[in-house]
């Protein structure tokens, strides 16, 4: 059935389309009609769904790629549902263009609400309607496969069980959550879900006001010249408005993002600057705090005296390293932490620095064990930074360690240039 003349008919003309002539001069007609508008329609969406493209490809967001498949799908699906196939190569594959248009249907019905939970639940807000939408995104999964098995079966039992009144339901329930949903959108607080909710609210006003067209031409309830051709017309402009306004909205997003990370940026260097002054205030001092005390480690005999001058000494030289370590992390952010290797012996070193935490262990009723595989061995490497490597490790093992626990660290030497270090403990 092919429709001719203003008086918006159905003739049945397969008689006719045997004469190729006939058949070129309604193909003539209905592209001096149609092709213009169809043509620019498609090709604002593929404009579109091209430009998203390429910001997936520069930013990796999701909510892109959702929206340009959405768009793809959606051109597909109109391209189909306008009747514009039956004048391409297409026509010759009725079973081919029945699965495409069902496929690309059920595809931009899950590809919307996978661009919302995209666009406004990545970060955690409304978990609620987050799993409804992926809820309702599984569901178009399921049905659209049972409906494109549908297709393949004999014509007979086709007949039976497809038709749109299988479809109906589910298009009343995909359009009735998507009102609910808009409403929810609409009476949060969030700025950008009542910019969706609006743009939602906008594309069912497009679709009722393209059906009452589309009714109005086919029943003469008015006296005016009403076609099809202008109800078609109403549907691509309702949906060229929505997505540039979708597409204002992702670009407002990516601003909103733009300049919540310059924001953290800013306040990371600040936080950083803030540190590296306070850490040369505390520097100071902690430097003449150290020099007396190893003036009197000097000149003491005692041994208990001598004992309090190194615990004294060693937390000083301790919170000294801590704040050197302050230093060197603004240093590494800003990309100008240089290593300095020398040469020492790392059993030494990490018994030294092991045992140093000896009466803190001993006051949390913890034991300390240490094991390495060689007695002395030479290694080239940063020194300091190995230092507050162990400190650190340490230190946390002890403090979120049990009373009557233990710690080991071990050190292994597997090859020649090859160090492993484990520390254990019984903590948490």
């Amino acid at each position: 059935y092919i429709k001719l003349g203003p008086t918006d008919q159905h003739f049945q003309l397969q008689p006719k389309l045997a004469r190729r002539s006939y058949f070129q001069s309604l193909s003539t007609r209905f592209f001096s009609r149609n092709i213009a508008t169809q043509s620019f329609f498609h090709g604002v969406l593929w404009m579109m769904l091209l430009f998203h493209l390429l910001f997936f490809g520069m930013t990796r967001d999701r909510a892109y790629l959702f929206f340009a498949a959405y768009i793809f799908t959606l051109s597909v699906s109109l391209f189909y549902t306008f009747g514009t196939h039956f004048y391409t190569a297409f026509a010759e594959y009725p079973q081919l263009s029945r699965v495409i248009l069902l496929l690309s249907t059920f595809g931009y019905s899950y590809c919307y609400p996978r661009f919302l939970v995209e666009f406004l639940h990545k970060g955690g807000w409304r978990t609620d309607i987050k799993y409804w939408l992926n809820l309702f995104a599984r569901l178009v999964l399921i049905v659209g496969g049972l409906a494109t098995v549908l297709l393949f079966l004999p014509t007979t039992v086709f007949k039976l069980t497809y038709g749109y009144w299988m479809l109906f339901p589910f298009s009343v329930i995909g359009l009735s959550s998507l009102t609910y949903i808009s409403a929810l959108y609409w009476s949060s607080g969030n700025r950008m879900a009542k910019y969706i909710a609006a743009n939602n609210f906008f594309m069912i006003l497009g679709l009722i006001v393209s059906t009452v067209t589309y009714f109005m031409s086919t029943g003469n309830w008015i006296a005016m010249p009403i076609s099809r051709g202008t109800a078609i017309l109403v549907l691509e402009v309702f949906i060229v408005l929505q997505l540039l306004s979708f597409s204002l909205s992702l670009s407002y997003r990516g601003l909103e993002i733009e300049r919540e990370r310059t924001r953290l940026q800013e306040l990371d260097q600040l936080k950083s600057r803030f540190f590296a002054n306070i850490s040369h205030e505390f520097r100071t001092p902690l430097t003449l705090i150290l020099g007396p005390l190893q003036q009197l480690l000097a000149i003491t005999n005692q041994p208990k005296e001598r004992q309090q001058l190194k615990t004294a000494a060693t937390y000083a030289q301790r919170l000294l390293g801590m704040v050197n370590q302050i230093l060197d992390l603004g240093q590494l952010e800003a990309g100008k932490l240089e290593l300095n290797p020398v040469a020492f012996d790392i059993v030494e070193l990490a018994k030294a620095i092991y045992y140093s935490f000896q009466s803190i262990a001993e006051q949390q009723d913890i034991q300390l064990e240490f094991e390495s595989s060689k007695e002395s061995r030479k290694i080239y490497l940063d020194k300091g930074k190995l230092e507050q490597v162990l400190i650190n490790l340490i230190d946390n093992a002890i403090k979120y360690n049990r009373p009557g626990g233990q710690v080991t660290l071990q050190l292994q030497f597997p090859k020649k240039d090859q160090l492993t270090i484990q520390l254990r403990d019984t903590g948490i």
